[in-house]
């Protein structure tokens, strides 16, 4: 009874918030959004001057929940972020959060998906000073197979590494490698959500790029891959970050000297 009655409360906050900040039609549309998943909708939000779109009968819908309602990338800086860098970019919300808040920073998203890219294109095509690169953030330069996550959603595409390319593989890049691509001098912040593949890049060459890093905002997947978060934790303790949770995420600020 009362798992039901706290599912019936949460619909209704759900309902709201997307009431608030869409309007009475938009926001009934995303909220009994069940369509055709091949098919994208727009959607039009008070707080950002462009409409995106998502796909119905996907993760999308939860995604725009966490970015826009719950605000998991709101965070307090003081300064004004000028590189941003979103690896694991789905399509494109995060990003689209960052530049709506930050107006005049260079964003930076890495997407290996196709279609979840190809959505994130389309998302931020009204925007200036963006980048998008289809491939999978790694430690290295590789070849990775995109394989479908545990809940076989859009959100939860991971990737492993194989030794030869394939028809269906896409390119690894470094941070070293975006560093170099985009003379990149720090990286503002560096949003992480990229299904496990952290236990790889903070494994191996995180001492090349984590120095340019202020901030970092990180989902950990240790539920499905055990022991995954172990090299985060170990590499951050060797530089000076102060840490706390928000929501799934964890945020690390780099501290002065």
């Amino acid at each position: 009874m009362k798992s039901s009655l706290l599912q019936f409360l949460i619909k209704i906050n759900t309902l709201l918030s997307y009431l608030i900040n869409c309007g009475l039609s938009d926001g009934l549309k995303l909220f009994f959004l069940k369509a055709n998943k091949e098919k994208d909708y727009k959607v039009q939000l008070k707080s950002l001057k462009y409409p995106f779109f998502i796909r119905g009968n996907t993760s999308d819908r939860l995604v725009v929940s966490q970015v826009f309602y719950t605000k998991d990338y709101d965070i307090s800086t003081n300064f004004s972020p000028k590189v941003i860098v979103d690896c694991g970019a789905n399509i494109g919300l995060a990003s689209l959060y960052f530049k709506s808040k930050y107006p005049e920073s260079m964003v930076i998203a890495v997407e290996p998906e196709i279609n979840n890219f190809n959505l994130l294109v389309k998302n931020l095509a009204n925007y200036n000073n963006f980048h998008a690169e289809n491939k999978g953030i790694w430690s290295e330069s590789c070849h990775l197979e995109i394989i479908s996550g545990e809940d076989d959603l859009p959100w939860s595409f991971q990737v492993r590494q194989i030794e030869e390319q394939t028809e269906s593989s896409v390119e690894a890049i470094s941070f070293v490698d975006i560093i170099k691509k985009y003379d990149l001098k720090e990286i503002d912040i560096l949003k992480i959500d990229i299904e496990g593949a952290e236990e790889n890049l903070f494994e191996k060459n995180a001492e090349k790029w984590l120095p340019y890093v202020k901030i970092i905002i990180i989902e950990l997947h240790d539920r499905f891959l055990p022991l995954s978060s172990r090299p985060f934790y170990k590499v951050l303790s060797e530089y000076k970050f102060e840490t706390y949770f928000k929501g799934e995420n964890i945020i690390a600020t780099k501290i002065d000297d």
